[in-house]
């Protein structure tokens, strides 16, 4: 489940706070996603869904905060992040284009799967530096 965004009212480390709770459910919601492809029992595509939705939910609330955290990189998690980055990255993006919601969450959603592909790639593959 992910962390409830606060009132608009908060302030800006809160918000910070919130976002970086709902980045670290994010990566471990994608990472659950992609053990679950990987053993070839993924059910249903349900998370995505929520993920993209919270993103959405988060940016709508303070995209400062949201944008802040694609800045951070972890060389261990990349795949997973870079997914959620995008993500964030493009309902920033739509949002201050403004589509509406609909749009945005195909947008959130699509980028959220862009390197699903990638799950059934070996590791020391995808790791390579040169």
């Amino acid at each position: 489940s992910l962390p409830a965004i606060p009132p608009a009212a908060v302030s800006e480390k809160e918000a910070l706070a919130s976002a970086a709770a709902l980045f670290e459910t994010a990566v471990a919601m994608q990472k659950e996603l992609i053990d679950s492809l990987k053993n070839q029992t993924a059910q249903n595509l349900d998370v995505v869904e929520d993920l993209s939705n919270g993103i959405i939910d988060s940016v709508f609330h303070n995209q400062d905060a949201m944008a802040c955290l694609t800045m951070i990189k972890n060389t261990d998690e990349y795949m997973l992040e870079h997914s959620i980055n995008c993500s964030v990255l493009m309902a920033i993006f739509a949002n201050q284009l403004g589509y509406d919601r609909a749009t945005t969450n195909v947008l959130c959603t699509g980028s959220l799967l862009m390197d699903i592909g990638m799950a059934r790639v070996p590791a020391e593959l995808r790791n390579r530096s040169t």
